[in-house]
């Protein structure tokens, strides 16, 4: 009753937050990529620890107010995307439903943009035969160097440019780039050189032709799916609703890819802390900055004295989080009975068909398409060398693996949803 009374009130905010927040969402990105900016230009080295305090407290602002912002375009593209749903039901043809996935590819969102940076190289690379050796036949932690030895020639120069370039624009991303200790593309090209190996296996690399006639195909596509779908006068208004619903993909893929650039901006601003606090003697090395929790870091800036136990707090806490990381992750989902965990098979029996020593899975499909091949299952970034044609399993993938899509004929998750990053990078490039 109380949630029904409340309607006549709810629907107005919930569309005026609609229709105003494509703008709201455009004003707060140029503001943040301003303080961004500026942020990274400071020299935080320079600052007093009261100014470091400060500066924190900048940072919180900045990140809580980026995250809400992402939290309510997230919410508005949901809603879209429901509303595009139920008009495929209710007043498309019966080829049209269940098609809302295949109206959500080619949107050019960022999060695609580190893969197609690195296919550009890879198509750079693959050209050079001392390029294709040295980033082929060599550890990938060693590659960097190699090429930097190496670079009096025009085509490894070129590259290097090339690199550069993606390191400056993409150099704050990074798999599992949610936990603050993981290092950055700009401190560890690794994972980016164990990318460009397998685009050096592949039997073929799409070139920029190609995947602007694959997006104007899937265009092309898309309108013929609208013609045929529905009666001319329901026509236009699908194609606004759908205009919609693209365009909050695009802006929620967007304001995700600012928090990002927000949780950037903590490690560097920790990084520093760890730098003083191993000049002073308080931790053995600069990462270890990442074992203590926030509070401890400012009342350190306080207070340095308070900084006499942290070897200890590290020591024990490095010690648990080892000790966590070799045991088996925590089911998605689970249900309870007092203290006890109901297991899947006891709870759904019918959900899971084993045949012989063959386990078959069901889950949601994000992107059309069948396809045959070799199952690659990477649950490290440390193995992340992809062979030519390979599908690739992942427990789940962030933007930070998502260029490992560019070579795989498919790919299958763990976690996630037609509607998650993953799910909307893999339709950007056709997968």
């Amino acid at each position: 009753t109380s949630f029904i009374s409340r309607l006549p009130t709810t629907i107005p905010r919930i569309l005026a937050t609609q229709a105003s927040m494509p703008m709201v969402a455009k004003i707060w990105e140029t503001y943040f990529d301003q303080r961004c900016e500026s942020f990274f230009e400071r020299e935080l080295y320079r600052m007093s620890h009261r100014a470091m305090l400060d500066e924190l407290l900048m940072l919180d602002r900045l990140f809580n107010m980026t995250g809400q912002v992402m939290l309510s375009v997230s919410s508005n593209f949901l809603m879209s995307y429901v509303v595009t749903s139920e008009f495929l039901t209710w007043f498309g043809a019966q080829e049209s439903h269940g098609r809302e996935k295949d109206l959500l590819s080619d949107l050019g969102v960022k999060s695609a943009e580190p893969g197609q940076h690195l296919m550009e190289l890879g198509r750079i690379a693959r050209r050079s035969k001392r390029l294709r050796r040295i980033i082929g036949e060599n550890p990938s932690d060693q590659v960097l160097g190699l090429l930097m030895q190496e670079n009096q020639h025009a085509e490894v120069l070129h590259f290097l440019d090339e690199l550069e370039e993606f390191r400056v624009r993409f150099g704050h991303r990074a798999p599992r780039e949610a936990e603050l200790a993981t290092p950055r593309w700009r401190e560890d090209l690794s994972f980016a050189f164990d990318v460009l190996k397998g685009i050096l296996n592949s039997s073929h690399v799409p070139s920029p032709r190609e995947v602007e006639r694959a997006r104007e195909d899937g265009a092309k596509d898309v309108s013929q799916l609208i013609d045929r779908t529905f009666a001319p006068g329901v026509r236009s208004a699908f194609r606004a609703v759908l205009q919609v619903t693209r365009l909050n993909a695009r802006m929620r893929e967007s304001t995700r890819a600012r928090v990002v650039d927000a949780l950037d901006m903590y490690r560097h601003f920790l990084l520093e802390c760890g730098r003083r606090m191993v000049q002073t003697g308080v931790l053995h090395k600069t990462e270890d900055v990442f074992f203590l929790k926030k509070p401890e870091v400012q009342s350190w800036l306080s207070d340095v004295s308070v900084g006499r136990g942290f070897k200890r707090r590290v020591i024990v806490r490095r010690a648990v989080y080892e000790a966590f990381e070799q045991m088996p992750d925590p089911p998605a989902t689970f249900v309870m009975r007092g203290e006890e965990r109901v297991t899947e098979d006891r709870l759904n029996p019918e959900e899971v068909v084993v045949s012989g020593q063959d386990q078959h899975f069901t889950g949601l499909p994000a992107s059309a398409g069948r396809v045959t091949g070799r199952a690659r299952v990477i649950t490290s970034s440390k193995d992340a060398v992809m062979q030519p044609d390979e599908i690739l399993i992942v427990p789940y993938a962030d933007v930070g693996w998502t260029p490992l899509f560019v070579g795989a004929r498919a790919v299958v998750m763990g976690l996630g949803g037609p509607l998650s990053h993953a799910a909307i990078v893999a339709r950007e490039f056709h997968i």
